[in-house]
């Protein structure tokens, strides 16, 4: 099993299992532990989602820098590699800045770069001590796109009362936000 469904599977679980602890203090009313498990579903839902984007993060960073490589390495012209010589090549490089990697891999303002982009304000909003009410989900499978990604919407399927939820609208509880990972 890869180490997606695993923690995929993983998250399901404790998220069943908090669900159902919620929706059991909401029957009996007590408000107290419902918003305490709301709480615990909520901060799964923030460590599951920051472990994904690092691997989304990981992977961009990744294709970004064989492509500076390559790029270095197989344009002969001085007018036409001048542009890609002063970037570093190294994944591990402090630049380009994530948002500038993403630019190389797809159209700045399409689609799929804001979607990532949106994403990524996500993920520095979590990782500098902000709280967001839902985050979107970000389960891999095998798929192709521009940057090898590609989200979209899966409708619940735990089939639990979501009229009680007072999530967002991208809460897990409602709808599973997905990012496919392509195969490289």
């Amino acid at each position: 099993m890869s180490i997606f469904r695993e923690l995929g599977q993983m998250y399901g679980e404790i998220d069943s299992f908090y669900a159902r602890r919620e929706f059991e203090a909401n029957k009996k009313r007590w408000a107290q532990k419902e918003k305490a498990w709301a709480r615990k579903r909520e901060l799964n839902d923030h460590a599951y989602f920051l472990f994904m984007f690092t691997r989304l993060e990981g992977h961009i960073r990744e294709r970004s820098s064989k492509l500076i490589t390559s790029k270095q390495t197989n344009l002969r012209q001085w007018k036409q590699r001048r542009v890609w010589d002063i970037l570093p090549k190294d994944k591990d490089a402090d630049r380009p800045y994530f948002k500038d990697r993403l630019a190389l891999l797809v159209e700045k303002g399409s689609k799929d770069y804001n979607t990532v982009a949106g994403y990524y304000r996500l993920r520095n909003e979590l990782g500098h001590g902000g709280g967001i009410s839902a985050v979107p989900f970000l389960y891999p499978t095998w798929s192709m796109n521009s940057i090898g990604y590609t989200a979209f919407y899966q409708p619940d399927t735990q089939g639990t009362d979501r009229a009680q939820c007072a999530h967002s609208s991208i809460c897990p509880c409602s709808t599973y936000f997905l990012l496919k990972k392509a195969r490289l």
